[in-house]
């Protein structure tokens, strides 16, 4: 290109150059400004396609990850992965609830750090000091060389690097919202946040039990149990089925939870209802309580039972004197005998 017209070049780009930059300032201002006049409505938008056209795009996730549910006792692994595109690592830091727990600084010695913390637990293996870095090697030297040996302390891994974490055995008091932070090098010193939460869970020492209910029962006949969970943190979510079917709220009895020696509750829910025929399949009903902790937990306790008819000879009992096999000394019919009646059309 000729030198006349690279200058000319040059100078466009600073016209576009001092027109952009007077446009985002009326933006910023809030001004109308013709065909450019966003205002405050899309400054954001404005502002984010300056900084791609001015810094360009860099510095991308790969994977973040943190468990939802960790049971209490194992052990968490926390997942920070990014892509820098070209850039330099300046550092990774990690917070609970918005404490510093755990920093990555390649440029410090030694570069992994860690700040105690109530409940958390970073792996014991990540202050082994890091192998040296490899010296540079000539140029008549191949280009591709061993990879460096994983930093080591004793016969076992260290676990937590510049993006991952292995939290230890974790407790109760983990549990909470976690953050990775990634910050790149001057000039540009970009910056990913991302953040998730994780549910520290001690499950409950066994199954749901029923109490109450019978062997047999007879159509007509209530229906009475009550279903207990161990204590557990969170508490577990009780739910009552007939036959495989939920029951209707109308069906259930809250009860105030049982407290174990720890104090946490034990979590109780009532069924009571009336057996009817459409509550019966192949002569049984099946009553089963299920307790659930999310994904983590979900047991079940079912008690079967068989169903007979009801005792219609039963509304015989205690007729008044002078009736006999249904009819009164006149020839009559007894009411007592119409309404066995239609009691044995509705059953049948």
């Amino acid at each position: 290109m000729k030198p006349s017209k690279m200058a000319a070049g040059r100078k466009g780009d600073e016209m576009t150059s001092d027109v952009f930059n007077w446009h985002l300032s009326a933006a910023v201002a809030g001004e109308e400004v013709g065909v450019w006049g966003w205002g405050e409505a899309f400054l954001p938008l404005y502002l984010s396609f300056y900084w791609m056209l001015v810094q360009g795009v860099a510095l991308k996730w790969v994977r973040f990850s943190v468990p939802a549910w960790t049971k209490r006792g194992q052990d968490a692994v926390l997942t920070c992965q990014f892509d820098l595109e070209g850039e330099r690592l300046y550092s990774v830091k990690w917070y609970k609830a918005g404490r510093e727990f755990y920093r990555y600084v390649p440029g410090d010695w030694p570069p992994q750090q860690q700040f105690p913390q109530h409940g958390i637990s970073v792996d014991p293996n990540l202050l082994c000091p890091a192998p040296p870095r490899p010296a540079t090697q000539p140029a008549t030297q191949p280009a591709t060389q061993p990879a460096s040996p994983p930093v080591t302390c004793g016969d076992d891994e260290a676990q937590s690097d510049h993006q991952t974490v292995l939290l230890r055995e974790v407790t109760l008091e983990a549990d909470g919202r976690y953050k990775c932070e990634v910050l790149t090098e001057a000039p540009h010193f970009r910056t990913l946040v991302k953040s998730a939460a994780m549910r520290v869970v001690e499950l409950p020492r066994g199954a749901p039990r029923v109490e109450g209910g019978q062997e047999e029962y007879r159509l007509g006949e209530e229906v009475n149990l009550t279903c207990t969970v161990p204590s557990s943190v969170p508490s577990a979510t009780l739910t009552w089925f007939i036959n495989s079917q939920e029951v209707p709220q109308d069906y259930l009895s809250q009860y105030l939870p049982d407290v174990d020696t720890k104090g946490r509750g034990e979590p109780r829910l009532g069924l009571t209802f009336r057996l009817e025929r459409w509550h019966v399949e192949g002569g049984r009903v099946e009553l089963r309580c299920e307790g659930r902790i999310s994904r983590v937990y979900r047991e079940e306790a079912v008690q079967t039972s068989s169903v007979v008819q009801p005792l219609v000879p039963a509304l015989l009992e205690d007729q008044p004197v002078g009736v006999s096999r249904g009819r009164t000394e006149n020839g009559t019919r007894t009411p007592q005998l119409l309404l066995v009646t239609l009691l044995m059309m509705m059953i049948l």
